[in-house]
């Protein structure tokens, strides 16, 4: 999927809330596969939602109806997934390099805008609150390595593994995957 699908999927409007799971694992592993400055940017764009594309012939009904079921639910849930980033995965905010205090400010900004600006000023204060105790906190190699709260699953070796007659039929099919 692309990087924009995977952030729709992580903050939907269609779904009853934040899958917590799909958050741990996408916040945690999300260095391979973007920047943590172009995933705080993708996540501010989806924070602000479009209008519908044919709002100029809605009723005010209709559009307060988007408001509550769209963008409401989704700002709300990037503002959720924003937290679990700072309070979980806080080193990617607390190394004092260039790249890092970037992507604070960019957060900071983002916290005194839009997010204060539209009126979400609890969820404003909870991510500052989170910022400032993350701040506060060591980071070291082994915070970082947490994903998963169980250990994978034994793989399932061919008997034949070391055979130059070794094919894909001799594996099983969820070792492949």
């Amino acid at each position: 999927a692309t990087l924009n699908k995977l952030i729709q999927h992580l903050v939907s409007a269609e779904k009853a809330g934040v899958d917590l799971n799909f958050m741990k694992m996408f916040l945690h592993t999300h260095h391979s596969f973007t920047s943590s400055d172009m995933l705080l940017k993708k996540l501010i764009q989806r924070y602000n939602v479009p209008l519908p594309p044919n709002s100029s012939s809605l009723s005010k009904e209709e559009l307060q109806k988007h408001h509550s079921q769209v963008t409401e639910p989704i700002q709300s849930r990037v503002c959720v997934v924003l937290k679990f980033w700072v309070e979980k995965c806080g080193w990617d905010f607390s190394s004092a390099t260039p790249d890092t205090e970037k992507l604070l400010a960019s957060l900071l900004a983002f916290i005194d805008g839009p997010l204060s600006r539209d009126g979400h000023t609890t969820q404003a204060k909870n991510l500052r609150n989170a910022i400032a105790k993350s701040s506060k906190k060591k980071y070291n190699a082994e915070d970082q390595d947490f994903v998963f709260s169980t250990n994978p699953p034994e793989p399932k070796v061919p008997k034949n593994i070391f055979s130059p007659s070794l094919t894909l039929k001799d594996l099983d099919e969820l070792e492949i995957a």
